[in-house]
Formats: C-alpha cells, structure tokens, sequence
C-alpha cells in the first residue's frame, strides 16, 4: 500500500517536472504589438518564473478557473478603452485574479489599488463599497491608467514597467530607444517585473488553450440600489453564499443607490426562471483565450462540467429554500455531508450558536474554536460533529494554511488531524508543502514528506526617503504589486537587502492562501534606485536623487529571506520645521511621537511607514518641531503585572513574558492595547500562535494588569494542577495539553453545564 502511494506520488511530480521541462521560454514574442527580444540571461530568466508558475499544479488549476470567469470581463473592457489585450495577464501577475488579494502597503483587489489612488481614478472606497474588489470597475480605472502613461512612454512594455514603478520613477530607467519602438530587446538586467509578466503570459496563454473548466460562466446582472442580498438571490432564484462570493465588493448586505452596479451572478444549466423571462439567453461573456467558438453558451459549459476534475472542499449543499426563510432566521447547509449554519455579518459565536439552536461551548467544540476567533459574516460553519477521517487520503499545506484551516476545508476534527500526522499541537508552526494524511495515521518510520511549492508572491516594501533635488512627477495607480518580484535595475545594481513583504492572498473560500503583512523601518536610498511616488490629490511629488548609503538602517527580515534590490517611494515636501530624531535607548515609536507632541498616526504617515516599527538605537526618525519637556505620560496603576516583566516607561522599554494558556488576545486586553497596535509593534506578519517563553514589546505607557493572587501551575505524581487564568476557556485548556475537554471534566468530576471560573484549579493527569 504505501509502496503503491509513493509510486503515485513521485509519477505525478514526475508530470508535473516533465511538463514544465517541455515548456520552453522562446527568444522572440510579442507583448502588446511589441515585438519582444529575449537575451540569453533574460530567457534564463523567465525559464525559471515558467518552471515556477507550473511547479503546482493545483494553484495553476484554481487561476485557470478564475481566468476562464473573469477573462472575458477583462478582454471587454480593454478592448472598450483601446488597451492591448495582453494586460490582462497583468491582473493575474498582480493579484492571482484574487479580489480580497492585499498587500503590505494595503493595496488593494484585483489591480492593487491603493485608496488614495483608486477614489483619483473614480472608484468608491468606504466601508459600504470597495470597488478595488469590483473587475468591471477595478479593470476600467487600470485600463485609463494605463493609457495615460503610454500617451507620456509611447511604448507599451514602458508603460508595463510604470504600472510597477510609476510614470516618473520609470522615466530615467527605460532606454530612449525604446520611445515608439515596435521591437525591443530584454536582457537579465531588465527589471524582473517586466520578465516575470512576459512568464504569466507564456504560461496563462498556453495552459487556456482548450483548457476544460469545471467553473460555470458568469451572467452580469445590473443591480438594483437599495436592494439586500438575500432580496437579489431570491428574486433571481440563486444561492446567496455563491452571490456573495463573487461580490465582495459590496461591504454590508445592501446595494447602495448613488450609481449603477454590475454584479456577478453563477449561471449554470438550471439557469433561474426570473432571468429566462426577462430574456431568452442570459450574456455570459466568453473568453477569446479559452473558447475556440465565439458561440460557446452557458449550455456548453454546464456540459463540461460533468466531466469537472475532483470536488472542490468544503463542499456545500443548501438546505434552507431561499425564498423560504425570513431574513434574520437561520440558513442551514450541508457542509461536507455534516448540518451546517451561515454566518451572517455581525455574528458572534453566541448569536450564531443561539440560532443554531445549540450551546455556545457546543459551537466552539464542533468547530475546534476558541472565544478570540472571529466569525466571518457569508462563511458556513458546522453545527454538528466533524468526522474522524476526511474524503480525501493526502493534502499539501499551501502558503498560509493551518492545521485548523484543513479541519475545516475537509471537516475533520482537529484533534484527529493533528494525530494522523502526529503533530504534538495546533501551534505547531508547518512547513508549507509539508503532505498531510488526511485518512490514515503515518506511519513512525515513514519520514514526513514536503512537497516543493512556488515561492509565495511577495509585495516591495515602502521606504521614506530624504528630497534634495526636487523633481515634479506624476502619481502612479498602485503602489505594491501582489507579486514576488526582485528588482533588477537597469542602472547600477546595489547591494541586495532582506524584504518581508508578502501578498495575502484570499481565494473564492474566503481561505487565506498567504500572507506575511509586515512592518518596515526608514531605510535611506542610494543613488542608483528608481524613485517611487506616492499618490496625492492635491498636489505633485517632489522627490529626489540621494547619495547616502542604502544600507545604513535595513530593514527587518522577514520569515523570507529572499535578496532583493528594493525601488524606492517618492517623499513629501520636507517642511522647514521637520528635523531628525535619533533613536536612543529603549525609546519606542510612541514615545518619540509624545516627545514632540504628535500623533502616532502624524508620526507614521512623516515617515512614510505604514506601520508601527521596532526601532534600534542610532536609528533616525523624520520629526516635526522640537522636543516638549516634560511629555504626556499614560497614567499607570502602581501594581505590578503577576507574570510578565516590569512595564515600560520611555526610557525603558516594557516586555510581556507569555506564560502558559495565554493568548495573543488575552495579552493585548491585559495591557489595554488592540490586538492590532501590538502585533505591529512587534513587527510580526499576522497574528501569531504563542508559545511559551515568548516575549513581546508593549507600548510605552501601556496600563498595567491587575493585580491577581491566583497561584501558579504546579506538578504532583501523576498529576498536575492547571489555575484558570482570566479569559481562559475549557476549550483553550485542552487544546494547551493536547487532551479533551471531557477528560478534564471526568478529572475533576464536573458534568457538562459546570462552568470554570478564574483561581479555580483543575486536575490535568500527566502523559
């Protein structure tokens, strides 16, 4: 048996090495009417992003998918605004066709807008409506993008290469020559960005040539403002999970009424009665790259779809009629072959419980969650037991995926993944590509088996720097591109620095596939590296051509280490009041911001960050004014924390030493902070898994806990005692030992509506 699995797996990395060795990067093609010459280092280069982007089969598959949905949309609106229609290989490049895709510098959707520039180019950005998430109207901002930097290049690949750097940061970089050219050459100097598009296009254009798709087209329905989703889904017969799915744009249950929107609705051969009698064919668009008959209709692709490769997980079945529920009563589903409920937006783990009709603990448990953890409005949870085993024998951890996320794709009980592959905890970091055993329990001598995956997209990092020769430039669309992109520029090369930037990237889901948002800190420039510029609405950029070090503060290193030569942002109008202040020991960011009577956010957005740094001694923090006295000091209490290390005052800095059953959460609300402020302070990626022993800053000020007399853990024989902390839950317990929650009830003689209380000491039997 295990002969045969090993087999199996090495036949299907065998076909999947072969095909990416049958694919060859040409010397020649074409890209937006540009003729394209490729150098041999250039062609070396884009062979190793083709080998990349067929290396996993299962991410190419979910593009293709998306690309065969949302392609025809692009091409349209391309085609509308006279834009070429190789571009659309661009929004892949950038987002994965992700609409939830963002980057560290919070670019956002499809095209990877930032907020300032997207509302320039028309799009609503508010917390109703994010059209950065819509394509029609996220393509068409692009699209006069696009054209408008190509009117000032005169050359598409110019203008491919100012959608990365800007208009003015890409000015002094591309050859003259290249001004109206029809034919260019690409060397291993040309910016890996422009490289890196040329491989989407080779691999994309050749993979969707009679690629068969299990996804059905889309129909474009014009919305009506002041309408729900649940009224729209009834109304057209369709599921509202699949509604709001495709339509993320929209940020609460209702459509607004100040203009017309275009949502996408699923249509598949059942195709709904209230769009057949408005019209005898819904107008699906078709792609040019994936049909070879303009004809093609939803009928055929339904066709199709019989012959769709393995079921995508968790698979979904509505039970509760759409036309049949009032708005605020429960919608259940079948969730992998178990009774589900759909989250509705603003639910809590005691709300949805409450409608679900069973306990909030019971909640919890079935879906291996804690207090902390977020219910997410549109998502389907279980309502009962998930199964010992999954569908499915193996699953390859993708960038971003925990054992949890896995549980729940598969519905399959959390502790018993964790022992099919002897995993000692859900906190446990895992390898991304490591191959879970979803059925069986591996085998002690079997070796644990990692699968290679593509390295995840990665987004440049933001950096201030210092104008001394100002130059007027014009606002570029985006900031980040969603994409692991080295620059190489054309100019004098500098000397490569670490970069933690890293796309998160959400699927169709609402899994996040990676992500490693991150902090950066000031690094000065040197004189060879393009100059970025950050959007504006009032008035043009100045920025500059520095001649200091590049390489005097770095950066912090990130969980990738990946060499990158970084582009630079473009930098305010220096203030003649803005002077520098150096970083002395122990001194935080906020502690800097009260000295000189600012705002954090002030001092954030001066500095060009778009996060809060840990900073070094020696280090130089761009400030305004001059210094106060004696600064305003958050009031603390004189007590003393019971576990953590002695709170900071700004000239020493405050650590919280975590103990055991402690949470990310639970430390923030202890020292009075958002979860949010103290993962940035730490510069961390996300919100981690805590262990034991970790320290973490605190913000200087921060108020202090309360004083508590509960004991601390202790061992005796064969057992030993847990004290309840505050905010520790039965659940929370069993996941820190690796037990169940009816064992520790069984210990401690509890029955099943016994509550725990902070101070109370509970009998853990040693293993």
């Amino acid at each position: 048996m295990i002969r045969g699995i090993l087999i199996l797996a090495f036949t299907l990395i065998l076909n999947a090495y072969a095909s990416a060795q049958l694919f060859q990067a040409p010397t020649r093609l074409t890209f937006a009417n540009v003729n394209v010459k490729l150098d041999a280092g250039a062609q070396q280069i884009v062979q190793t992003d083709v080998y990349a982007l067929l290396s996993n089969r299962t991410t190419l598959n979910t593009r293709l998918d998306r690309a065969s949905l949302y392609f025809p949309i692009v091409e349209n609106i391309l085609s509308e605004e006279k834009v070429p229609n190789d571009f659309k290989y661009l929004v892949l490049q950038e987002s994965g066709l992700a609409p939830d895709a963002v980057s560290t510098s919070n670019a956002v959707g499809f095209w990877q807008f930032k907020k300032e520039t997207a509302t320039d180019y028309g799009l609503r950005v508010d917390d109703e409506i994010d059209e950065r998430k819509n394509i029609h109207a996220s393509t068409r901002a692009a699209a006069n993008y696009l054209k408008k930097n190509n009117t000032a290049l005169n050359n598409w690949i110019s203008t491919l290469y100012s959608y990365y750097l800007g208009l003015g940061g890409v000015r002094s970089l591309v050859p003259t020559e290249w001004n109206g050219a029809n034919e260019i050459t690409l060397t291993d100097k040309t910016d890996r960005y422009i490289l890196r598009c040329l491989a989407h296009k080779l691999v994309y254009e050749n993979e969707l040539r009679g690629y068969r798709t299990s996804q059905t087209p889309f129909y474009e329905y014009k919305a009506s403002g002041g309408k729900t989703f649940t009224q729209i889904a009834d109304q057209l017969g369709v599921d509202e999970v699949e509604l709001r799915r495709y339509n993320r744009w929209v940020g609460g249950s209702k459509i607004p009424q100040d203009r017309p929107y275009t949502m996408l609705v699923v249509v598949d051969n059942n195709r709904p009665a209230a769009l057949a009698s408005n019209q005898s064919a819904p107008p699906v668009a078709v792609s040019q790259t994936t049909t070879p008959s303009a004809n093609r209709t939803a009928t055929a692709a339904a066709a199709r779809k019989a012959k769709a490769r393995e079921p995508e997980f968790p698979v979904l079945k509505r039970i509760t009629p759409p036309s049949n529920r009032a708005s605020s009563g429960p919608v259940y589903y079948q969730i992998n072959g178990r009774d589900g409920i759909l989250a509705q937006d603003g639910d809590t783990y005691e709300t949805i419980a409450k409608r679900a009709d069973i306990r909030a603990g019971r909640f919890l448990s079935i879906n291996d969650m804690e207090e902390d953890d977020k219910i997410v409005g549109g998502k389907v949870y279980y309502i009962q037991k998930k199964a010992k085993s999954a569908p499915v024998e193996f699953h390859t951890l993708q960038h971003g995926e925990t054992a949890w996320d896995v549980s729940q794709m598969y519905g399959i009980r959390l502790s018993f993944l964790l022992r099919k592959n002897r995993i000692a905890s859900a906190t446990e970091p895992l390898q991304p590509g490591r191959v879970l055993w979803m059925k069986k329990r591996r085998p002690c001598k079997t070796a644990i088996e990692v699968v290679p995956l593509p390295e995840p997209e990665k987004a440049k990092e933001e950096t201030p720097i210092l104008a001394e020769t100002p130059v007027t430039t014009s606002t570029p669309p985006v900031t980040t591109p969603a994409t692991d992109v080295a620059v190489t520029v054309p100019t004098t090369p500098t000397q490569p620095q670490t970069n933690s930037g890293r796309v998160v990237l959400v699927d169709e889901n609402g899994q996040v596939v990676s992500g490693n948002p991150s902090a950066t800190r000031p690094v000065q420039p040197s004189t060879s590296q393009p100059v970025r510029t950050e959007p504006t609405r009032t008035q043009p950029e100045v920025v500059s051509r520095p001649v200091t070090n590049p390489n005097k503060f770095p950066t912090t290193p990130g969980e990738e280490d990946a060499p990158v030569t970084p582009r630079q942002p473009a930098v305010r109008t220096e203030a003649a009041s803005e002077s520098y202040h150096t970083v002395e020991s122990g001194e935080t960011f906020y502690a800097i911001a009260r000295k000189y009577n600012m705002k954090p956010d002030e001092l954030l957005e001066l500095n060009g960050l778009k996060s809060y740094p840990l900073l070094k001694k020696g280090e130089k923090v761009l400030v305004k004014g001059t210094p106060v006295t004696n600064p305003i000091r958050v009031e603390e209490t004189a007590v003393a924390p019971v576990r953590e290390a002695t709170p900071s005052s700004e000239s020493k800095p405050a650590y919280h030493v975590v103990k055991s059953g402690e949470t990310f959460f639970a430390i923030a609300r202890k020292y009075n902070m958002k979860p949010e402020e103290l993962r940035d302070l730490n510069g961390l990626q996300a919100f981690p898994q805590v262990n034991v022993g970790d320290r973490y800053v605190l913000r200087a000020g921060a108020a202090r806990p309360a004083t508590s007399s509960i004991p601390a853990n202790t061992t005796t024989g064969e057992w030993r005692y847990h004290t309840v902390q505050q905010g520790e839950t039965m659940f929370s317990i069993a996941r820190q030992y690796d037990i169940k929650v009816d064992q520790i009830r069984s210990w401690n003689n509890m029955s099943g509506t016994d509550m725990i209380r902070t101070g109370q000491r509970l009998k853990i039997k040693n293993k």
